[in-house]
């Protein structure tokens, strides 16, 4: 029998819930509607799904998760969303464990909770992922599927009750704004993973322009912060910025960016 991957305990009691959920859960015979897939169909159990979602890698694992998410999505299986819950669990945890550790930086403020506690960071950061694997537009992001599913999630870990951080308004939306691209963190963040997803720009570079324009709660604010925390020159980081930022807009102004 496969060995049952969980999410390493926390503190936390819903994290400790949901694995212990998924050890029951992880017995049970893998549903018809993930079967279909070619990556799952010799798993016996969801268990062994999961672990089989650990082992895959690059193209071979996009299609799974592809797989998973159409099963969930588009064929109201709710097991394979549970299961890509259970996958994605620890980008959750990650989420909101370095949220927590910024306080050092600046205090908390998650939605209306004002100074959140690490379970309060958590459950939101849980809702947050629920909401990013049920809304997956399959069709149109079909590459590094984890890789955007983890943008998103801290996109919408920030921006909880409609409270939460916007964007800087500069070099990112005015730059964009005259082509119809991102008024927000929202759709910031999705240009962000279509870049990367495309080929514009490096996921490295999306990294860096979703910490200076949409940064985590209590985290650095604004590139001169960000430049300091990275020990480069605030001149350097606003070129990179802006070289990654002409990429993306370029390729916007040429029409080959859709919103969501």
């Amino acid at each position: 029998m496969a060995a049952i991957t969980a999410v390493k305990p926390t503190n936390d009691r819903l994290i400790n819930d949901l694995n212990r959920e998924w050890l029951v859960l992880s017995e049970r015979t893998v549903p018809a509607a993930l079967a279909t897939s070619p990556a799952l169909a010799d798993c016996a159990t969801l268990g062994d799904a999961l672990d089989r979602l650990f082992a895959l890698e690059g193209d071979d694992l996009d299609q799974a998760y592809l797989d998973v998410l159409e099963a969930y999505i588009r064929g109201g299986c709710d097991l394979a969303g549970r299961l890509m819950l259970q996958r994605m669990l620890g980008r959750a945890v990650y989420v909101a464990h370095r949220a927590y550790l910024s306080r050092g930086r600046g205090a908390i403020t998650v939605g209306r909770n004002g100074n959140a506690s690490f379970s309060d960071l958590l459950t939101s950061a849980v809702a947050a992922l629920w909401r990013v694997i049920a809304t997956y537009p399959i069709e149109r992001r079909r590459a590094r599927v984890g890789a955007n599913i983890a943008m998103d999630t801290l996109m919408y870990f920030n921006r909880e009750d409609d409270n939460g951080l916007d964007a800087n308004p500069i070099d990112l939306t005015e730059t964009l704004e005259d082509v119809h691209a991102p008024h927000n963190s929202a759709e910031i963040v999705d240009v962000l993973a279509w870049g990367v997803e495309v080929g514009i720009i490096r996921h490295a570079d999306a990294d860096l322009l979703a910490r200076v324009y949409c940064p985590q709660p209590g985290e650095c604010d604004g590139g001169e912060a960000v430049a300091v925390e990275l020990g480069i020159s605030y001149t350097a980081l606003r070129a990179r910025c802006s070289r990654a930022i002409k990429r993306l807009a370029a390729a916007v102004r040429e029409g080959r960016y859709v919103a969501q």
